[in-house]
């Protein structure tokens, strides 16, 4: 990963993830919108390299607490972060600490729908990134 001068984040795999499980862990340190917008640039070129399955392991899930409307015309900024990690190509989301509160609901929304194996990933090829 690296920045340009204007400060737009640039990914380069270095070796092939064809066919191959991968693992991407987020230290969601820094600003949250950066890592976020990091996180899928990683895993959109993850995807477009064909890897087989990709996995977002991150310490805590953006936006988790706007996971409701509050007042009219409000957005749900949760439901959306995990369309934009399905969007980008990842089949599955870990939240590394289990004291995080995400609902089921947005979870599911970044599970793949050819996958039969109800959300868990079966590590076969593992591959960190």
């Amino acid at each position: 990963m690296t920045k340009s001068g204007i400060g737009e984040s640039n990914v380069c795999i270095a070796e092939s993830v064809r066919e191959d499980d991968v693992y991407i862990i987020n230290t969601g340190c820094g600003q949250v919108n950066t890592a976020l917008m990091e996180l899928c640039i990683m895993i959109h070129a993850c995807k477009i390299a064909s890897a087989k399955r990709i996995t977002a392991v991150v310490p805590l899930f953006p936006y988790a607490r706007q996971d409701k409307k509050d007042k009219s015309r409000a957005p749900i900024t949760a439901k959306l972060v995990a369309n934009m990690l399905q969007k980008s190509g990842c089949d599955h989301v870990v939240v590394g600490f289990p004291s995080v509160e995400v609902r089921e609901g947005e979870l599911a929304a970044t599970s793949s729908s050819r996958s039969s194996d109800n959300g868990l990933a079966r590590v076969t090829n593992p591959r960190l990134l």
